[in-house]
């Protein structure tokens, strides 16, 4: 398995809206006159707002240990699945190192 904990994920802003309601991120994604609607809970909310370009995989790993108190293994496991979902629904891009 690749080790992309350098690179950077970046958000795909384009046909896309997301707003911050109390604890909940609200994410839009409009294409081909369609709208789907993603609700993000605290954790993923988190990912998404620190997926700016500007912060490493491993920094953002770091940071997501530090917030919500858990362990390098499970916060490395959990980005990755977030990662690749928001990938796959072309609402992120990895950038090299």
């Amino acid at each position: 398995m690749e080790d992309i904990s350098k690179c950077r994920i970046n958000r795909i802003d384009e046909n896309v809206a997301w707003r911050e309601i109390e604890s909940d991120l609200f994410i839009i994604l409009i294409k081909d006159d369609e709208e789907k609607v993603f609700q993000l809970n605290k954790t993923a909310s988190f990912l998404w707002k620190n997926c700016d370009g500007e912060r490493t995989i491993q920094e953002i790993i770091e940071g997501v240990c530090l917030r919500f108190d858990v362990d390098e293994e499970r916060a490395r496991a959990d980005i990755m699945r977030f990662i690749d979902e928001m990938k796959r629904l072309n609402l992120a891009v990895l950038s090299a190192p």
